[in-house]
């Protein structure tokens, strides 16, 4: 699994819910969720698309500012699907 902490200009602006709608329709699972300063957090697995391709997309399409994204390998968890968690 991969976790993505996205920092700019990404909450308020909707980014959540364009994360959630891609990762659905894509078949990943995983969740996002705002962070308190200011960051959203992104846990994939990415089994059904390469994470820079992933990255591409948000990057290229998303509703708020992305100034950078930070990457990390994480232990693998179980999900279902994919949340928007509040």
């Amino acid at each position: 699994m991969k976790k993505l902490i996205v920092h700019g200009c990404v909450q308020g602006v909707g980014f959540r819910y364009f994360v959630s709608r891609f990762c659905r329709k894509m078949n990943i699972r995983g969740w996002v969720s705002n962070m308190p300063n200011g960051s959203v957090e992104i846990v994939i697995n990415p089994e059904n698309i390469q994470i820079l391709e992933f990255i591409d997309y948000l990057t290229k399409n998303s509703p708020g500012r992305i100034d950078k994204i930070d990457v990390t390998d994480i232990p693998e968890r179980n999900c279902g699907s994919f949340e928007i968690k509040f």
